[in-house]
């Protein structure tokens, strides 16, 4: 009886199981459902684990990002506070999940700390200066001009008139030294320039006549919104000479350096942590410091000729780039702070 009972039950089931779905079938036939539905976006709560683990890293308009292109954090941030992670992150061993507004800048810094980027690609002259903002590093190969992330991944690059000296970056343009003519010659037979190119798209903006410069236009710092232009030095002359401009690039004045001679002047310069941070080639390369007015306050032997860079807490950026011969150039950046004994040393290990 028993058994007879539970098989009743079983068919009654079964057959209300199926009377649902045809009547499911009918109902989403009808006219009443027979147009797309659609759904309007709703921003859902941080914590919300469906809303991904991490954010994507480099957003740029008008560009899909690839699959792979996610804020992966090194180990270093693990046990961090939700103020030192991005926006939508889980704090390591806290269980905090991080709110929408974080301060990028403590999350750079720490990135910053040992910084050590190998620039993507091998390129025909070599590196001669480097610039960097939040998300970005520009390197300027004599004749083209690229853009990575901070991994060192191409982002962008484009061919660019010989010779682009270094550069730096100035509210989202960058601002390279041209030289067109004879570089270093005696007689003054260069052709000095700056040109502006967007930060984003690398698009060139403007260009800037800088003759004052008189043995050629080699590097670039900026300082308080004026820019100041080195280059060549003939190795007769015993001291280096900066042309300052203002924000429209109007010539205010040629500030003297007393540092002896450097060979071909000074190739490279960054106004960090209130010093002057000058690279010169020579053998060996020589790093001039001085103050805010050009005052020397030190002459090292340390590598700095293929670019210098601020960056914060103290600390600046290096660049140096080996040439193979039948291969080509590369660009390489690192994290060093100022010593005492030689100016400047690395951070972390080659």
């Amino acid at each position: 009886m028993k058994i007879e009972n539970l098989k009743i039950q079983t068919s009654f089931m079964l057959n209300k199981i199926v009377l649902g779905i045809l009547l499911t079938s009918l109902i989403l036939e009808s006219p009443l459902f027979s147009d797309e539905i659609k759904l309007p976006y709703s921003p859902a709560p941080v914590d919300n684990p469906l809303k991904g683990l991490v954010p994507y890293a480099r957003p740029t308009p008008g560009r899909f990002p690839h699959s792979m292109e996610f804020n992966y954090l090194p180990s270093r941030f693990a046990n961090q506070p939700s103020s030192m992670l991005p926006s939508g992150c889980l704090a390591l061993g806290t269980g905090e999940v991080t709110g929408r507004e974080v301060d990028k800048t403590k999350v750079n810094e720490t990135l910053e700390e040992s910084l050590n980027v190998t620039c993507e690609g091998v390129y025909p002259r070599h590196l001669q200066g480097i610039a960097k903002d939040e998300d970005s590093i520009y390197w300027s190969f004599t004749t083209e001009f690229v853009k990575t992330d901070l991994q060192g991944k191409v982002l962008k690059k484009i061919p660019v008139a010989n010779h682009h000296g270094d550069l730096c970056y100035s509210e989202g343009k960058l601002f390279i030294a041209v030289n067109l003519g004879n570089f270093n010659d005696p007689q003054g037979n260069a052709d000095s320039w700056v040109y502006v190119y967007d930060a984003v798209t690398l698009q060139e903006l403007a260009r800037h006549e800088v003759q004052e410069v008189f043995h050629g236009a080699g590097g670039i710092g900026v300082r308080s919104g004026h820019f100041f232009v080195v280059g060549g030095l003939p190795a007769s002359i015993d001291e280096n000479y900066v042309y300052e401009y203002d924000s429209e690039f109007k010539f205010v004045k040629r500030h003297v350096i007393s540092s002896g001679q450097t060979h071909l002047g000074i190739q490279s310069a960054t106004f960090a942590h209130d010093r002057w941070w000058l690279g010169c080639y020579g053998s060996p390369k020589i790093l001039l410091v001085t103050d805010a007015e050009f005052q020397m306050q030190g002459r090292y032997e340390f590598d700095c000729s293929l670019g210098i860079e601020k960056l914060p807490n103290g600390k600046l950026l290096a660049a140096s780039g080996p040439c193979t011969k039948d291969k080509g150039c590369t660009g390489k950046v690192r994290t060093v702070v100022p010593n005492e004994k030689s100016g400047l040393k690395y951070v972390s290990k080659k």
